[in-house]
Parts: structure tokens; sequence; C-alpha cells
């Protein structure tokens, strides 16, 4: 992705995630993504150093939390066939479509 963004928000979203990733561990979570701030109820939670959580919070047939070991399987999630929203893109073009509208980088729970 770097130096491939398609707008100044997706370039600090890269950035600083990986900043965090590199040089800020959590162990409470480091919410970058809320449910109360979308329509689609997703969320995304930073774990450790480079783990990830997405997830919903509407009632979902499968197990509603995708935890994945990297940022790059969380972006290439397909949303609908998590069964998340009824649309068929990924984490990342759901991203991209709302130019991370939704993303916060004040709510590391280790710091509250």
């Amino acid at each position: 992705m770097e130096g491939n963004y398609v707008s100044e928000n997706e370039r600090i979203f890269f950035e600083t995630v990986k900043e965090r990733e590199e040089n800020v561990f959590t162990f409470a979570g480091d919410l970058l993504v809320s449910e109360d701030d979308n329509d689609d109820l997703i969320y995304l939670m930073r774990r450790d150093f480079d783990e990830f959580e997405l997830g919903t919070a509407k009632e979902v047939e499968s197990y509603p939390m995708y935890y994945v070991q990297c940022l790059a399987d969380a972006l290439n999630a397909n949303l609908k066939q998590l069964g998340y929203i009824d649309r068929d893109v990924t984490f990342l073009q759901w991203l991209r479509r709302r130019d991370y509208d939704c993303v916060r980088y004040d709510r590391n729970y280790d710091d509250l």
C-alpha cells in the first residue's frame, strides 16, 4: 500500500497503523473502528502489536469475530461472506467507500 494511497485519509490510516504495529503494544486493545460510528455496526480492534479482530455488533449465524494475524488479512476479508453486511465488499473497499471516516486513533484502552 505504501505510496499507492487513494486519499489522504488512507495514507494517515496506513502510516498510523504501521507505526503502532511497530512501536505500541496494546494489552487491552486499540479500537480503530467502533460499531457505534457506522451504520453497518462493524468494528476493528488491534491486539498486541499486529493482530486484529474484525467483527460486528449484529447477531450473525457464524462466530461474529474474525481474528487475524495481520492487517492485510482483515482488509481482504469479505464482509458479506462473514455475514456482517449484505453487500459483497472487502473491509478495505468498505473503508475506502467511507474514506476512513469512522477510523479514530484515540481509543487505545491501555491509555484510557
